[in-house]
């Protein structure tokens, strides 16, 4: 490994890194379009890869087999893990927004909620509702009806949305925002690289998934009529694209050479990738 590919693969490893998450970013990413079923050995490698402990992902699976987020069968001595029904539902509907080629280009609807009083702000910014403004939420209603907790007085309104300059800029929490600008920052320097060996592909693509994954779940999609005037999100998702794209040829080959039960496996999705 050169020491700027190392110093690169060293700058991903950033943000949330808890191990059962990156494991579902690797079931998700690299298992789910090969069958969907990966042993714990060869789990291990691909944590090694990224630059991670490998004794952690034994008590991880096990978690997540008792969550109901991953499903464990034996074979022989050995256990082989698949994602549950349960978690197989959640990742088909997220795949198209993680892999979008672009964010949404229309006007949506949204549904607009008044509270006289917030005794339920909290339990509707937890819920995922946005609020530009004081005890005013909004729902797009792109993602279907809102969770069944909007109190019985709440006033509501449903339709297209405008917003001022300073009201847009507050539907986006400045956290995420920063985390998207780093993301972003972070992919100018994978884009830099020449020539990036396998072991090192495989690491940066799990790692940029799973922030690109973890940030755009993390908020809704916003349409033109009420994105910030400064919104990253767009240019990001074209870095995470370009990037995607660079390392898939060295990520693959490693791949088939280090897990071999993936060597004749066809990539079952590819082309609705970015």
């Amino acid at each position: 490994m050169k020491q700027n590919e190392r110093q690169v693969l060293e700058r991903m490893r950033v943000g949330d890194l808890r191990i059962r998450g990156l494991l579902l970013t690797i079931f998700a990413d690299l298992i789910l379009p090969r069958g969907g079923e990966l042993g714990i050995a060869e789990l291990q490698k691909i944590v090694v890869a990224i630059g991670l402990e490998p004794g952690a992902v034994r008590t991880a699976t096990s978690r997540l087999v008792a969550d109901g987020r991953l499903r464990r069968r034996r074979e022989g001595r050995h256990s082989i893990y698949r994602m549950s029904e349960r978690q197989l539902t959640r990742v088909t509907e997220l795949v198209p927004r993680v892999y979008a080629a672009s964010g949404p280009g229309e006007s949506a609807n949204w549904l607009m909620v008044w509270l006289e009083e917030d005794h339920c702000a909290q339990a509707l910014r937890e819920a995922g509702f946005l609020c530009p403004a004081p005890q005013l939420f909004l729902w797009p209603l792109s993602k279907g009806a809102p969770p069944d907790i909007l109190p019985s007085d709440a006033i509501l309104c449903r339709g297209p949305l405008t917003l001022p300059a300073r009201r847009r800029a507050a539907l986006c929490r400045p956290e995420v925002l920063d985390a998207i600008r780093a993301l972003g920052a972070d992919l100018q320097a994978v884009a830099a690289l020449d020539d990036i060996s396998e072991e090192v592909a495989i690491g940066i693509r799990v790692l940029m998934i799973h922030r690109w994954r973890n940030l755009i779940l993390d908020h809704p999609d916003l349409p033109p009529e009420v994105q910030p005037s400064d919104w990253p999100v767009e240019e990001v998702r074209g870095a995470v694209a370009s990037c995607y794209r660079k390392l898939m040829q060295p990520s693959e080959h490693w791949l088939r050479r280090n897990i071999p039960q993936f060597a004749e496996t066809p990539w079952n999705d590819l082309p609705t990738r970015f």
